[in-house]
């Protein structure tokens, strides 16, 4: 019985990881949309996103019957309950990327300035980065990986300041651009915390240590 449990413990550790990399995969999509008008990327990423959402229901109810039926101990607990929480940052994360698809959709045939295209290019590569440190974190149980994160997530919380402050400064960009990037911008800066919420999750599971409320 325990060998079943540990095996299906790995089963979802995989299933986990999956999920993560079609949001990976799915945040550079969207950001191809955002910056290069390829708007035939959009039903692409929303068909993604309901295989996010597949696979967080199908893991939730296998966590739970794990849970409910094998009686695991206090370290197996831990995993199974992170396990519950890291499927939920990562769904929401996925979530994320459909309003950056959005937004981009109602920005549609509007130019941006090239400093303000850099900015969301770097902000972008510092989610992306966050986002595969999380999931490396995570299926390698690395420690320091995880603690890393917060740090890095600075990086991307000063490059969020540095996009507003080209947006209302104004120049160069219509209303619905400012509004719209405001949106995109807080979008990415969620997914790092995400992030670094995942990591906290690895930590949580190894030391048992409960994270500081962000």
């Amino acid at each position: 019985m325990r060998t079943e449990f540990h095996e299906a413990m790995e089963s979802l550790r995989r299933e986990i990881a999956r999920m993560a990399g079609l949001v990976a995969e799915n945040l550079v999509r969207a950001t191809h949309l955002l910056l290069e008008d390829e708007f035939e990327l959009a039903e692409d990423i929303r068909r993604r996103d309901d295989d996010i959402d597949a696979i967080e229901a199908a893991v939730e109810e296998r966590v739970n019957v794990l849970i409910a039926r094998q009686q695991p101990a206090a370290g197996e607990l831990r995993s199974l309950i992170a396990m519950l929480r890291l499927i939920n940052d990562f769904e929401r994360s996925g979530d994320l990327l459909l309003t950056v698809v959005k937004a981009a959709e109602s920005m549609r045939g509007l130019t941006l300035p090239p400093e303000v295209r850099g900015v969301l290019q770097h902000m972008s590569d510092e989610a992306q980065f966050l986002l595969r440190g999380a999931i490396d974190a995570y299926v390698d149980d690395d420690l320091d990986g995880a603690r890393s994160l917060e740090q890095a997530d600075d990086r991307l919380d000063a490059l969020t300041e540095q996009l507003y402050t080209f947006l209302f400064d104004g120049e160069g960009l219509e209303r619905r651009q400012v509004m719209n990037l405001s949106l995109v911008a807080r979008c990415f800066e969620r997914i790092g915390d995400h992030a670094v919420a995942v990591g906290e999750r690895v930590v949580f599971v190894r030391t048992g240590q409960i994270p500081s409320p962000r």
